[in-house]
């Protein structure tokens, strides 16, 4: 992956399956057209006979340079996840109109509610159902 990227770059795991990638001194199509063919090695690898996917998200501050780097990766977050919502194994570029968004922000919201209530040992008995139903909102 390192060889795809020019120097100067910076490419961290951020964690898990999730890898943050600066990509410096290019504009917003230069940095879609070399995530696509990204997602596109990645698809060909195939490790051990796996297939292998990718969703991509990129953001970028090129039209607001007041953004700071917290709000372009959140905005590159959101497009991930767009981009898994709309079949995976795609490149989406952060856009701030859309209905996405609110389902976006919706799905991170219970993702950390099922979080915090797995870890302080909130759920009873009874909120089996609740469970089920977040867990499939958050797959």
């Amino acid at each position: 992956m390192v060889r795809a990227f020019r120097e100067g770059d910076v490419i961290a795991r951020s964690g898990g399956e999730e890898f943050v990638m600066l990509l410096k001194g290019r504009s917003r199509e230069e940095c879609l057209e070399e995530m696509e063919e990204l997602r596109h090695r990645i698809e060909t690898l195939r490790p051990e006979g796996l297939n292998l996917t990718a969703s991509i998200g990129v953001a970028s501050n090129m039209l607001r340079t007041d953004a700071g780097y917290e709000e372009i990766l959140d905005e590159a977050d959101r497009a991930m996840y767009r981009a898994k919502d709309e079949g995976r194994d795609r490149v989406c570029l952060f856009t701030p109109d859309g209905d996405w968004q609110a389902q976006i922000e919706s799905r991170i919201s219970w993702q950390q509610r099922v979080r915090e209530a797995l870890e302080n040992d909130r759920f009873e008995a009874g909120d089996g159902m609740a469970l089920l139903a977040a867990i499939r909102k958050c797959a």
